[in-house]
């Protein structure tokens, strides 16, 4: 489930999923925007609210999933010291904070944040424009364990399992895409 920036929805979602049995596997949400940007405009509160937030996501029960999600940091990404930075940035979030997933869109940041976490959940974000089994092996061979598909090919159920079989990721739908088909 996507966090909105309300954390009154954290325990909105866990009263669901422990009174309703609605099976909620994860939470996601975008990091602080300096340091982990999105693909979209999202509620983007300081450092300090976000670590609570995710600490209140652990207490309720749930599991996390940051999502850097931006597909190009331009010229930072190829800057000195950018690595270095991912690094040490990726390892607090998992050592300090007990991330336990992300999901990724640029291709170079994944293959940083399996070095960093070589057992850590990593899914191809549905920005990586997954939509075919070479890109699916692409991002397995860079240290994904999960894709999400690209949304032009979530009806297509042949290449959905193609993808799955020959790739062997796991793959997330991204359901609730507002987009129409194909959307120029």
């Amino acid at each position: 489930v996507p966090y909105n920036g309300d954390r009154g929805l954290i325990s909105q979602l866990a009263a669901l999923r422990d009174a309703e049995g609605v099976p909620i596997r994860e939470l996601f949400l975008s990091g602080p925007r300096e340091n982990a940007s999105s693909g979209r405009v999202v509620h983007n509160g300081n450092v300090e609210q976000f670590y609570a937030t995710v600490e209140q996501m652990h207490a309720a029960g749930f599991r996390v999933n940051l999502v850097m999600n931006s597909t190009c940091e331009g010229l930072t990404t190829y800057s000195d010291g950018y690595g270095e930075y991912l690094r040490n940035f990726v390892g607090y979030m998992i050592d300090d904070l007990g991330i336990e997933a992300f999901t990724v869109a640029n291709p170079y940041v994944l293959a940083i944040v399996r070095e960093v976490a070589p057992k850590v959940e990593i899914a191809a974000s549905v920005l990586a424009d997954v939509d075919c089994v070479e890109r699916a092996r692409a991002f397995r061979r860079l240290g994904a364990t999960v894709v999400t598909p690209d949304v032009s090919i979530n009806r297509d159920l042949r290449m959905l399992k193609r993808i799955k079989e020959e790739s062997g990721l796991e793959l997330k739908v991204m359901v609730n895409e507002g987009c129409l088909y194909k959307c120029p």
